[in-house]
């Protein structure tokens, strides 16, 4: 018998319904290559109404990684080294695709163009998220009028580079729903200059601030580290519905208090005025992404006429933290845990 010998066929000569099947079969990266050959190719690729399950972009310090559903990253080099006077060398954007190592050499378009062919042929208006880790002008450049659902800054540059992390913020923190800081990165007046970033409507803001901060704060939920004295002030505020957009608040606590007493004796200091229904049984849960044990007390109280809400207080033997919700949901809808 003779050896098979593939016979190769033009895909776009198939019958449209035919085409469909191939390329639904086809993995995302070479529904990609095949999108960048042609026109026709692009439109059949649009054609499939794929939709990604997300779209996801990192900045670090030499390069732009785009994280498509998931399952495969296109990497954008867009430095190759520094020099020894640690001069950054521009060189020619290249991408990486893949687990099979293969690399395009991309002459013709650049970071912008290419993201903007995804999102056409995927059917995105914005992006996930952004992450940077490493804020650099000429990739925020690139990303310049972009919207992002999800901000994310844990800038690790020393004091001297700041600036561009100020920029990056104030460039991309406009076109989010979200954001998460690891660090104020503003060096003059940063009070001032990150309650500017705070007031803005957003649905989650995750970031180490003070009091002031937390009051000024415009969001659906937040993460803060504050003390628990300082918990206790904003909790009073709170029940007294100074915040009616807000829904969920979490704070990691500022010290290892191992005794539960310890946590409740100054969170609810001197709070007068409302009424605190008796502590529920605790209950032990664990967490579906660490496998780590935290326990559950929750408190009921009710200010005036309003609506009962929930106070939830979750420890772990590494750090405990409080979060409170405004109102009575399923708890797995919040914290994903289970019992």
């Amino acid at each position: 018998m003779d050896d098979y010998v593939p016979i190769p066929f033009t895909l776009l000569k198939l019958p449209q319904k035919s085409i469909d099947v191939v390329l639904r079969r086809m993995c995302i990266e070479a529904l990609v290559e095949l999108s960048f050959t042609s026109k026709a190719a692009m439109q059949q690729t649009k054609h499939l109404g794929i939709k990604t399950e997300r779209f996801i972009i990192a900045i670090n310090s030499n390069e732009i990684l785009i994280d498509v559903s998931g399952c495969r990253d296109f990497r954008f080099y867009t430095f190759e080294c520094s020099t020894p006077s640690h001069h950054t060398v521009q060189k020619p954007i290249r991408v990486h695709v893949g687990f099979r190592g293969e690399r395009w050499e991309t002459p013709f378009f650049g970071v912008r163009q290419f993201l903007n062919h995804l999102m056409e042929i995927f059917h995105q208006t914005k992006l996930d998220s952004l992450h940077i880790s490493t804020a650099d002008p000429e990739c925020s450049n690139e990303l310049k009028g972009m919207e992002f659902g999800w901000l994310s800054m844990m800038s690790m540059t020393s004091d001297n580079n700041s600036s561009q992390d100020e920029d990056a913020l104030r460039q991309f923190s406009g076109k989010t729903d979200s954001i998460c800081l690891n660090r104020n990165p503003f060096s003059i007046e940063p009070s001032k200059q990150m309650q500017m970033i705070l007031t803005r409507n957003m649905n989650v803001v995750s970031t180490k601030c003070d009091l002031n901060d937390v009051f000024v704060t415009n969001a659906r939920s937040f993460t803060a580290f504050l003390k628990i004295e300082d918990v206790n002030i904003f909790l009073k505020h709170w029940m007294h519905r100074s915040d009616r957009k807000l829904k969920s608040a979490w704070f990691d606590l500022d010290a290892f208090r191992w005794d539960v007493e310890d946590v409740l004796e100054p969170l609810f200091k001197a709070s007068t005025g409302f009424s605190m229904g008796p502590q529920s049984d605790s209950r032990t849960l664990i967490s579906t992404y660490s496998q780590q044990s935290f326990q559950q007390f929750s408190f009921e109280y009710c200010y005036h006429s309003n609506t009962p809400s929930l106070v939830s207080l979750f420890f772990s033997h590494l750090q405990p933290f409080l979060a409170i919700f405004s109102h009575f949901q399923p708890f797995s809808a919040y914290t994903g845990f289970s019992t």
